[in-house]
């Protein structure tokens, strides 16, 4: 008997036009609804906040396998609220701070929606430092820090350490980031750095191609991805 009042109640406010469009609420004035779903403030209910709350779920959930496997192509879209941070699995690797998260199933990740994260609008860094040492070929992009939180989650590596003409970095895969991200790379080391798999189909640099190759000592490189290659955006004055 409870639940049949209880969606009298919720229907009360509910109005279904024969396309298949909702209003939710009644404010006096909307009588039908100008999309799918609109909803308005009712009347009298200046002592309820306003809004809608979009799920609320914590990293933790969304990295459990089981729960994993519910969201695909299906789910294309989907918009979550995360209430804790930072991802460490695949699937979460976006995650690094509290926000509002989309579902991309072409790329099986959640995605933040603010625009800072990667590199439209102001540009917001998330540094990580790492070392080098003489002989190296550091290829670490899909690892994790030492501290434990993968290296997708920064956007902003500073190189630093003792290095030699034979260090050198691997290239990441531009599609370990999402697409429309914005990296910087940054030399601080004691000499120059070189990439290891320059590639052209995977790397895109017009003609600075050949001023692509090294990353002379305190110059920085901004690369941005469209999510199948990498474009060289700018530099510093001493590389290029």
């Amino acid at each position: 008997m409870k639940k049949i009042i209880l969606s009298i109640f919720i229907l009360a406010g509910i109005s279904f036009a024969s396309n298949a469009q909702i209003l939710i609420g009644d404010d006096g004035n909307t009588t039908k609804a100008h999309a799918n779903l609109e909803i308005v403030k009712s009347k009298n209910t200046d002592n309820i906040p306003s809004g809608i709350l979009i799920p609320r779920l914590t990293v933790s959930f969304l990295e459990n396998n089981e729960i994993a496997k519910l969201y695909g192509a299906n789910q294309n879209g989907v918009l979550i609220f995360v209430s804790d941070s930072p991802g460490n699995s695949s699937i979460t690797s976006n995650i690094t701070k509290p926000g509002f998260y989309y579902f991309d199933a072409t790329q099986n990740k959640w995605f933040s929606i603010d625009a800072n994260n990667y590199g439209k609008g102001n540009f917001k860094p998330i540094p990580v430092k790492i070392t080098l040492s003489p002989g190296i070929t550091w290829n670490n992009w899909k690892s994790n820090t030492p501290e434990g939180k993968p290296y997708s989650n920064y956007n902003y590596f500073e190189f630093q350490g003792t290095v030699d003409d034979t260090t050198k970095i691997y290239m990441p895969d531009p599609s370990v980031w999402p697409t429309g991200a914005t990296i910087y790379i940054r030399n601080n080391t004691n000499g120059t750095i070189g990439y290891d798999n320059i590639d052209p189909k995977n790397f895109v640099a017009n003609t600075l191609t050949n001023h692509f190759e090294q990353i002379p000592n305190s110059a920085t490189h901004q690369l941005y991805s469209d999510g199948t290659r990498w474009y060289l955006m700018g530099g510093t004055a001493s590389d290029l």
